[in-house]
């Protein structure tokens, strides 16, 4: 399945990710059949340059990854806090 384009109806909201130059920190769901793409989590993680070097992640769960995993969630979210210190 082919990663649906970036088009005029989401242009706005794209382009200044293309800005964000914070830590940003992507966890994605794998059995999710549209967000949890891995193709999906890469156009947003290449979008983003505080992206860069971040230790992302995909996990065996669904669309509600918070339900299924929240603890891994939670740990995996401390350590990203933990390693971005407030510049």
């Amino acid at each position: 399945m082919e990663v649906a384009p970036v088009t005029t109806n989401n242009q706005a909201a794209w382009d200044p990710l293309g800005r964000f130059e914070k830590p940003f920190l992507a966890l994605s769901e794998e059995r999710d059949q549209l967000l949890g793409r891995k193709e999906v989590a890469d156009r947003l993680i290449n979008q983003v340059p505080g992206a860069t070097g971040q230790k992302h992640a995909r996990f065996d769960a669904g669309h509600f990854i918070q339900d299924e995993i929240g603890d891994t969630m939670a740990f995996s979210l401390n350590a990203f806090i933990a390693e971005n210190p407030r510049k």
